[in-house]
């Protein structure tokens, strides 16, 4: 018996849910001491509404910000909103098997902090997907997630728990794995048909799409901050906030600035304008926290918005052309490259971090080069009630090598797993859509007769 694709979606939804429910009922259990301690349910209200912006920045920002393209409007924002809810909850579990103490018996904790990781890691997928949009199945896109967050969150783990590495905004673990994992798939998924529609210009842009895709980019931009700033407290985040405002606004203007320089007669490109002034919240994310100066926000926010800008011109069509990596949504410009100009610049300013510049600071932002528990220096500071644990007492130089190392590692990882993962997606039962189901919704929805070009069309749903 043939199973049509809606029905093979059906089900697969249907068990996951299932097994989630399972899962959940087996092991995941409120955290109780938050639910008791006034002190908690005073740092509950601090965190919560920065959930709710991360939240916002997954369901609304990244939903409206595909809608350009112009017959793909359903699917950009409902795939994304499905995906997160599988995402989410499949992060929540996975995240407590590698953290929790499950195989001794015990049953891990859920609280709002367990929810912003879960976040992250649907944004990870999310800008993956931008890679690849149009081209592959509701059912494939599913697959692609649920193999992504387990290599997301072990990378994520192997970062934090054995290098010691630190990336609070998530530039290196969110933004740089999300951006190499999706363009690993959409170079594996390639093929001839889908040069011959896209050169046809079945992935183009309508007046009407892109306006509904700056909203996006709008919601974006204001919630940005957050998005930095939530795994953070106290000064850090104070800083973090300062110093993302800051780097989107340079981001913003460079982004203006470059695409004028770059066409012809001076005239504006939207979609430069529009992905490219988000390029300088990607950058700042690995030292947003860090006591850098203001100038220097601004300043990584500038690269960033001119090495985004260049790399729509230039990059993504060579990139098409002669790497056969085909970027639906330009993410290696917003994510990618940005994601490693942090990386950079992370470790530039760790290695020049001295504790005469810092203060504590040095120890609360970067634990690994914390004096050792049985150290003079240890005993001497946690007389002053300071609130940094004992380290590795490694120098700076020594931990921006580990931060060197941790953005190496994303790397490979996000590239390898996304090879692997592109291949096992080409296998048929996953319902590739071809020819004239690329960048449309007609082969995943009820839509009304399709559009013309000329703006015709009787509006009546098949």
């Amino acid at each position: 018996m043939i199973i049509s694709k809606g029905r093979k979606l059906a089900i697969f939804l249907t068990i996951s849910q299932g097994i989630f429910i399972i899962l959940f009922g087996l092991f995941v259990d409120y955290d109780q001491f938050r639910q008791t301690s006034l002190s908690s349910d005073a740092k509950y209200r601090a965190t919560q509404p920065i959930q709710q912006d991360v939240h916002l920045i997954v369901f609304i920002g990244f939903g409206f910000v595909m809608t350009f393209l112009r017959k793909y409007g359903y699917s950009a924002i409902t795939f994304n909103l499905v995906i997160a809810c599988v995402v989410i909850q499949w992060a929540i579990v996975f995240r407590g098997l590698i953290y929790g103490n499950v195989f001794e018996g015990k049953r891990f904790t859920l609280g709002i902090k367990e929810l912003l990781s879960a976040d992250f890691a649907a944004i990870t997928v999310t800008i993956s997907i931008g890679a690849v949009m149009g081209k592959i199945s509701f059912l494939q896109l599913l697959v692609m997630a649920f193999i992504e967050v387990l290599l997301f969150l072990i990378n994520e783990w192997l970062s934090d728990s054995v290098l010691k590495a630190e990336d609070a905004g998530k530039s290196i673990y969110v933004h740089t794995f999300g951006a190499y994992f999706g363009l690993a798939v959409s170079r594996v998924i390639y093929c001839k048909d889908l040069e011959k529609f896209a050169k046809l210009s079945k992935d183009n842009v309508t007046y009407e799409s892109t306006m509904f895709s700056v909203l996006g980019t709008l919601f974006l931009w204001a919630f940005w901050p957050s998005l930095n700033a939530g795994s953070l407290i106290i000064d850090q985040q104070h800083r973090s906030v300062i110093n993302t405002y800051l780097s989107l606004t340079a981001s913003s203007l460079i982004s203006f600035a470059v695409s004028a320089f770059l066409n012809k007669n001076g005239n504006l490109d939207i979609l430069h304008i529009q992905r490219a002034a988000l390029a300088g919240g990607v950058a700042i994310g690995a030292t947003a926290h860090m006591p850098i100066g203001p100038w220097l926000s601004l300043l990584i926010g500038s690269a960033s918005g001119a090495i985004s800008t260049l790399g729509f011109k230039y990059l993504t069509p060579v990139m098409a052309d002669t790497c056969s990596i085909h970027d639906t949504c330009g993410i290696h410009n917003v994510h990618g490259m940005p994601g490693l100009l942090a990386g950079f610049a992370g470790a530039c300013a760790t290695a020049l971090a001295t504790f005469d510049k810092w203060g504590e600071t040095l120890f609360e932002i970067f634990p690994g080069t914390a004096p050792t528990i049985d150290s003079y220096l240890y005993r001497h500071l946690h007389q002053n009630a300071s609130i940094w644990e004992a380290g590795l007492h490694r120098r700076s130089i020594e931990q921006a090598g580990y931060q060197m190392a941790s953005m190496l590692l994303t790397v490979i990882v996000a590239i390898t797993g996304g090879l692997f993962t592109g291949l096992f997606l080409r296998i048929p039962v996953w319902n590739r859509p071809k020819g004239q189901s690329l960048f449309t919704d007609e082969g995943f929805w009820l839509v009304s007769t399709p559009v013309n070009d000329d703006g015709s069309g009787n509006g009546h749903s098949h």
